[in-house]
């Protein structure tokens, strides 16, 4: 694995986790005057998806199940600047980071984000999946083979169908949470004037066929 690779696995493994277990993930993109944007991006979990998430992951009932530090070194590790999380509970995660060069972070990687003078993209897909998903190391990996997305098992199905794949391996609270969760995404322009909005269910996001993209121009 060369230099760069080895500098995403560990933010990769992170946000992709926390995005696709997450019950309700709010993104939000501001593109800079100097060509970067500043990510933020918060979630809440359920006690029963907590709950189920400490057995996939093998954490304790008294252990914490994600921490401000290490939340904020992944933000580090992709390239972030002014990094900022947030763990108000169990339940909850906020952070947030100033991306200044995107070509060279994590996100602008793997195809999630990217920038031109006069547009902000992000893009989520199958693509997108396999890509961070090929870099990481065995155990990181494990993590995501338990939640079987359809692009890293190499099956095709819809949201329903993913809904009862994961109903019959973590029952149907934790898979009605997972594919009824709504992600909500907004990108701004630099001036704050140009706003684009949209919302999906974590379902529809995790079953794409082709990548889905969000721009906001000015």
């Amino acid at each position: 694995m060369n230099a760069i690779k080895k500098t995403f696995v560990l933010v990769l493994a992170g946000f992709f986790a926390v995005l696709c277990t997450a019950c309700s993930p709010v993104i939000t993109v501001n593109a800079t005057n100097d060509g970067g944007a500043k990510f933020s991006f918060k979630t809440g979990f359920s006690k029963e998806t907590t709950k189920t998430l400490r057995t996939i992951s093998g954490v304790g009932e008294n252990e914490q199940l994600f921490s401000a530090e290490y939340m904020e070194a992944i933000l580090k590790e992709a390239g972030g600047e002014n990094v900022a999380a947030n763990v108000p509970s169990a339940n909850e995660i906020e952070t947030s980071a100033l991306i200044k060069k995107i070509k060279e972070s994590a996100l602008g990687y793997t195809g999630v984000l990217s920038r031109t003078s006069k547009s902000l993209t992000l893009t989520i897909g199958p693509e997108q999946f396999l890509k961070f998903y090929n870099i990481l190391t065995e155990d990181s990996k494990s993590y995501f083979d338990m939640l079987m997305i359809p692009a890293l098992i190499g099956e095709t199905m819809n949201a329903e169908e993913y809904r009862e794949l994961l109903s019959s391996m973590y029952g149907p609270s934790f898979a009605n949470e997972l594919v009824d969760g709504k992600i909500s995404i907004t990108l701004t322009s630099p001036d704050g004037k140009k706003v684009k909005k949209a919302t999906s269910t974590l379902g529809e996001i995790l079953t794409l066929r082709e990548e889905k993209s969000w721009t906001v121009s000015w």
